[in-house]
C-alpha cells in the first residue's frame, strides 16, 4: 500500500502508523542533542607512560573561539562556532555545516600535573597535553647479572 503514496515524509507515516501514540511517549528520552555535541566537537584521548594526550577536531575554528579549563582533574573544552552573518537572501539547498555552541569535559586520574598543561591548535585540531607527575610515571628498574 505505502507505493499508492509516492512522497511521504516520516511526519505523515508516523501520523498513520497505528503505534503512534506509543512513538510519541519517547521524545522526552530524545538523546540526539548529546551526539550533536560530540559530533561538533569528536575527540581522541590516548595515555602514555609521560602524559595523557587529548586531540580535538575543531575545524572552522580560531584559537580565539576556544576556552580550556582545567578544575578539580576535570578537563573542560567549550567554544562556539558561528554562523556566517551574511544580509543577503540565499536559498539553500543543503545545509549540514553545524553552528553553535559546545562543551566537553573529561575527568582525569589524580596524577596529573596541573601546572604543565599545554594546548595547541593547528589546521583546526586543538592538541591538549596533560603531563603525569613525576610519582605516577612508571619506574623502570635495570636488572644486573651476577
Amino acid at each position: 500500500m505505502s507505493w499508492l503514496i509516492p512522497f511521504r515524509s516520516r511526519e505523515s507515516e508516523r501520523s498513520l502508523s497505528p503505534t503512534r501514540l506509543l512513538d510519541t511517549l519517547w521524545e522526552p528520552f530524545n538523546l540526539e542533542p548529546l551526539f550533536e555535541t560530540a559530533e561538533m566537537a569528536p575527540v581522541d584521548m590516548m595515555e602514555t607512560d609521560d602524559e595523557y594526550k587529548l586531540r580535538v577536531e575543531l575545524p572552522g575554528l580560531e584559537k580565539d573561539d576556544v576556552k580550556i579549563a582545567l578544575n578539580q582533574n576535570v578537563l573542560t573544552i567549550s567554544g562556539e562556532k558561528k554562523e556566517e552573518d551574511t544580509k543577503e537572501n540565499k536559498s539553500f539547498h543543503k545545509k549540514e555545516i553545524r553552528y553553535g555552541w559546545f562543551e566537553r569535559s573529561f575527568t582525569l586520574p589524580g596524577d596529573i600535573d596541573e601546572g604543565k598543561v599545554k594546548a595547541k591548535m593547528k589546521n583546526g585540531v586543538l592538541t591538549i597535553q596533560v603531563p603525569k607527575r613525576e610519582s605516577a610515571k612508571p619506574k623502570r628498574i635495570p636488572i644486573t647479572v651476577q
